[in-house]
């Protein structure tokens, strides 16, 4: 049988035992299990408003300002990494917020099992692996069948919104969403609200900074 690709390598480390008991206690109100149907947004978050789903949030932070800031909007975030997913739950223990679930599973796979079409008003893509080594590139999250995924489950003039440290991402990422219809960089006169830029500086973009990295930042729209 023929195994997808994976964009990460899952290296999950124990959770000290104040963090697992956070973990636990938060989990149950902000943890999303992986289901074989289609989620609900009004079941979720009980009502419908704006729904941005940021794929491999890290720590969170970038999320929880959102969602502190945007309290008329709900967000979803999806990550792999169990400490990531501990510091944002950290970070709701200490300031209760009602508009933020997390999934702890391969986005690839939330995408296609529970993620409606037409349900995400945006995606946040910030600072996905960059794979470097070019024998790595089939790694890359961004990759033609994905965009395309990500397309379907964007509204009509939804907004992906990605980042990166890497150059040469950049330029892939400029190569797959040119030959994909459906998305355009949007117009000075769009007037969606969500086309913005970022709030604050995520660790991974202190991190390439400091390597003296540009930071390359790409907004496209669903046609």
């Amino acid at each position: 049988m023929h195994k997808p690709i994976k964009s990460f390598v899952k290296r999950q480390r124990q959770l000290g035992a104040t963090k697992q008991k956070i973990f636990d206690e938060m989990w149950s109100k902000h943890g999303l299990d992986l289901t074989s149907s289609q989620i609900s947004s009004k079941k979720i978050f009980g009502h419908s408003q704006p729904l941005t789903l940021e794929i491999g949030f890290g720590n969170g932070e970038t999320l929880f300002y959102l969602a502190q800031e945007h309290p008329e909007h709900d967000f979803i975030g999806i990550e792999v990494y169990r400490p990531g997913i501990a510091h944002l739950l950290s970070l709701l223990k200490a300031q209760p917020l009602d508009n933020i679930m997390v999934y702890n599973e391969d986005a690839v796979v939330i995408l296609s099992q529970c993620i409606s079409d037409k349900s995400l008003d945006r995606v946040l893509i910030l600072f996905p692996d960059p794979w470097p080594k070019k024998r790595h590139h089939k790694r890359r999250l961004i990759q033609p069948e994905f965009i395309t995924t990500l397309q379907h489950k964007l509204k009509p003039n939804g907004i992906l919104h990605i980042v990166t440290d890497w150059e040469n991402y950049a330029e892939h990422i400029d190569a797959v969403l040119k030959d994909h219809s459906n998305f355009s960089i949007p117009k000075s006169s769009d007037t969606n609200p969500l086309i913005q830029q970022r709030p604050i500086i995520t660790k991974f973009e202190h991190r390439g900074q400091k390597k003296g990295h540009k930071i390359f930042e790409r907004l496209f729209i669903n046609r």
